[in-house]
């Protein structure tokens, strides 16, 4: 596997991180907390997300938004649509239509 041993490290901090959340963060104990923990774990160690490094690769509700898609979004005078994904503002831009 690319990248094997730096992967293994990603796992370890994973882990850290989904069993402090659910334990210190979000205040759960016991059985809960173990099995929120394996959730948010499930997830933030994903190696086809670890690995992705071409945007072209990436799905598209991880995309940065197109200029067309900023430049449309501030005229309807969304905040920061930069920082939205493609996908989210384009969810923004359809309700600011509506309204």
């Amino acid at each position: 596997m690319k990248n094997e041993k730096e992967y293994l490290e990603h796992i370890k901090e994973s882990w850290n991180f989904a069993t402090k959340t659910a334990q210190d963060e979000l205040k759960q104990k016991n059985h809960t907390a173990t099995n929120l923990a394996l959730y948010i774990f499930e997830k933030c160690v994903s190696p086809y997300h670890y690995f992705v490094k071409d945007k072209n690769d990436q799905e598209p509700n991880e995309l940065k938004p197109t200029e067309r898609q900023i430049e449309y979004a501030k005229k309807l005078g969304i905040e920061k649509p930069e920082t939205y994904t493609r996908k989210t503002l384009s969810e923004a831009i359809d309700e600011a239509k509506n309204k």
